[in-house]
């Protein structure tokens, strides 16, 4: 709300559990798994596309087989239902107490085709986004800037500038004529009695 983040909550479930289901029902590697969910995952099947197949490597990697969409999907959806439904009872849990008026996803999973609108439909939001790390944030190759791993920079990120802000508040409290915009706020903070002061 007003650019803030209201709360937050990870899950001990994502995208490698959809990825260990494709590897056991179609008897592929975890590897091949994986590049197929990357590459052809997708929460729902378009009517128009019913009909089309997905290659699936065999275990050995050597020689793929050809499944249907419809039969990828019956092995995708209870896995995302099932991270759905854990995020549904916390979002429940937390609409009690606080106004969540939209959600971000994080991780692989948020990649899959037709998420965000399945998110939507699951957990009742109007707006579901994925989380995209700026460009501008940090210098790294652009696949570290996809949903897959926002989370995991974003709290390197919070740490680094946590750490950096330590270092300017030390430094001007030595220099007490260089004070600091969040110097200021930080004091405002203090004041307002939050800190027991």
């Amino acid at each position: 709300i007003d650019g803030f983040l209201q709360c937050s909550r990870d899950i001990n479930k994502g995208a490698d559990l959809i990825t260990q289901d494709i590897a056991k029902v179609f008897r592929t590697s975890y590897a091949s798994a994986e590049e197929v969910r990357k590459k052809y995952g997708f929460t729902y099947v378009d009517p128009m596309d019913d009909n089309e197949v997905v290659p699936v490597p065999t275990i050995d990697g050597r020689d793929s087989r050809d499944m249907a969409k419809s039969e990828l999907l019956d092995t995708i959806q209870p896995c995302v239902n099932e991270i759905l439904k854990e995020v549904k009872d916390f979002v429940d849990e937390i609409k009690e107490t606080c106004y969540i008026p939209n959600c971000v996803i994080t991780g692989g999973g948020s990649n899959l085709k037709g998420m965000e609108s399945q998110c939507a439909k699951f957990l009742g939001f109007e707006e579901i986004r994925k989380a995209i790390l700026q460009p501008n944030l940090l210098e790294c190759e652009d696949c570290f800037l996809t949903p897959a791993y926002s989370t995991a920079l974003s709290l390197a990120l919070y740490a680094v500038k946590r750490e950096l802000l330590g270092e300017t508040l030390r430094d001007n409290k030595k220099n007490k004529s260089n004070v600091s915009i969040v110097s200021k706020i930080l004091d405002t903070i203090k004041n307002l009695g939050f800190y027991g002061g």
